[in-house]
């Protein structure tokens, strides 16, 4: 078998692509994404010590090979590295074990095969959780609930973590469409992205102060209904509550500097929403469609109101825009159609034409003389003159 190595990457097979046996040459430092992807004949791999890197998929499907030992070079398997290979029942790692990537082993007899337990455990971190029961203790001295490591365990219902766990991997309780009971300890810190999306039974979560960082997505589709956010975290990353149809009580502390792209997307039971003077920046469509949303308390701290914010927030009846606003984008408040009063400050200086569509009784307030008078001119709305 003949390869083609690149500065010491081996990016693929030149001829030999048949054998059953490949020994990758001394002084490769990486094996490239593919580079012997769909190997179905492939059932014995040599990797020498210079190999650092297994990249992406680089023996995906090798449905042939049984039997892989990974060198103590190696520090990273990348995703989806061995997924597919029907036939890799034994996999030889190293101690401690390398930074092992999304799926890295899935649909392998080796990850499936039952350790005496419901999970797959490697170097403290869960990997897998299949066939998880209706209620899981996860084992003191975890570290990491990985990637996907309970992805679509429909079953599960009740779920306990240790203290020794600092981090909720992506996706790990996707789709875990039962799941009702879970505690967070005070050691973790990172929840990722989608880590709960679609748990439409997990009705209440209590999140510690601990956690400094909360993915996009996270608690997507989710039963919620109600979230305090830690009071350490910065950033509400996108989507992480979006389409949460119970969620009625948000709490948002002083710590958060930004809300992300559609944060809050079609909530459909907030009616109130209370945003802290800390918040310097609320992203584009971040309420779109909280349809039954009554009130709003702005951050003093924004300067803009960004594009399609709250959008179809139909039943918003009055918004006060705080001084320092300068900008009010495209759609802001299009199809809000019981808005009845909007208070803009001077120092508003542009107010997309597309900004109150929809918004058909609308009166803006503002003072004399101000951008906002002449833009209700232009526009033909209502104004209000607001004195001092």
């Amino acid at each position: 078998m003949e390869f083609s190595i690149i500065e010491g990457v081996l990016t693929g097979i030149l001829t030999g692509r048949d054998e059953s046996s490949a020994a990758i040459p001394e002084g490769v430092t990486k094996i490239g994404e593919w580079a012997f992807q769909n190997c179905t004949a492939l059932t014995a791999v040599e990797i020498p010590e210079s190999v650092t890197e297994i990249g992406s998929r680089a023996f995906e499907r090798c449905t042939g090979l049984r039997c892989i030992r990974i060198p103590q070079s190696v520090k990273e398997i990348g995703d989806d590295a061995f997924s597919g290979c029907t036939a890799l029942s034994e996999v030889i790692l190293p101690e401690p074990a390398p930074q092992i990537g999304k799926h890295a082993f899935a649909h392998t007899p080796w990850i499936a095969m039952p350790r005496g337990m419901s999970m797959e455990i490697m170097n403290h971190i869960i990997l897998e959780g299949y066939n998880s029961a209706e209620s899981v203790t996860i084992p003191d001295g975890i570290r990491e609930i990985g990637d996907c490591a309970f992805y679509g365990c429909t079953h599960l219902q009740q779920i306990r973590i240790p203290d020794s766990v600092t981090k909720i991997g992506d996706c790990a309780f996707l789709g875990c469409t039962d799941l009702s009971e879970i505690s967070i300890p005070e050691s973790v810190t990172k929840i990722e992205d989608y880590a709960f999306w679609g748990c439409g039974c997990l009705s209440s979560l209590r999140i510690p102060d601990s956690v400094t960082k909360i993915g996009c997505n996270a608690f997507e589709q989710s039963g919620l209904f109600s979230l305090r956010f830690p009071n350490r975290l910065t950033v509400i990353d996108s989507g992480v509550c979006k389409r949460c149809e119970m969620l009625s009580d948000v709490i948002i502390p002083e710590s958060v500097t930004l809300i992300g792209v559609k944060s809050f997307e079609q909530c459909i039971s907030l009616v109130h929403i209370s945003i802290p003077d800390s918040v310097q920046y609320i992203s584009d469509y971040a309420f779109l469609g909280c349809k039954n949303l009554i009130s709003v308390s702005l951050s003093h701290g924004i300067t803009r109101i960004g594009t399609g914010t709250f959008s179809c927030c139909s039943h918003l009846r009055e918004i006060s825009v705080p001084n320092g606003v300068m900008y009010i984008d495209d759609e802001a408040f299009w199809g809000c159609k019981d808005l009845k009063r909007i208070v803009l400050p001077e120092s508003v200086e542009k107010i997309s034409w597309s900004a109150f569509s929809g918004c058909k009784d609308l009166v803006i307030a503002a003072p004399p003389g101000s951008y906002a008078e002449s833009y209700a001119s232009i526009q033909h709305m209502q104004f209000e003159e607001l004195t001092v």
